[in-house]
């Protein structure tokens, strides 16, 4: 029997779906509201919020994949996440290698700028 993978990403073959950019930031916001709470959440939308308002000034295509990277690694870095970030099948950050069990890479606490 096939696992029922609609809401995790996936398309209706089982295939991995690219989500919307507005698709990812409801995600986003949702876990950070699931993991921290409302403080959480302000701190992400306030994260993207700062990288929307880079983007608009920008002059260049590079310019704005740079700006984009940027925020998607700070988005990274602030869940705590220790493996490695690929985006368009270049690595903006490697894996952390303290941060693995038995080669795998494992998450941080998830939220370590909020307290419990």
């Amino acid at each position: 029997m096939k696992a029922n993978n609609k809401f995790k990403g996936f398309s209706e073959d089982g295939s991995a779906k690219i989500l919307t950019e507005l698709e990812t930031r409801k995600r986003l916001i949702n876990m950070a509201r699931n993991l921290g709470g409302p403080t959480a959440e302000h701190d992400v939308k306030i994260i993207l919020d700062k990288y929307d308002r880079a983007l608009k000034k920008c002059t260049s295509n590079e310019e704005r994949t740079c700006i984009k990277h940027a925020g998607i690694a700070e988005i990274h870095k602030y869940f705590g996440f220790a493996g490695n970030l690929v985006v368009g099948g270049k690595e903006l950050i490697p894996a952390a290698k303290n941060h693995t069990i038995d080669g795998k890479a494992i998450k941080e606490d998830l939220i370590p700028n909020i307290k419990k």
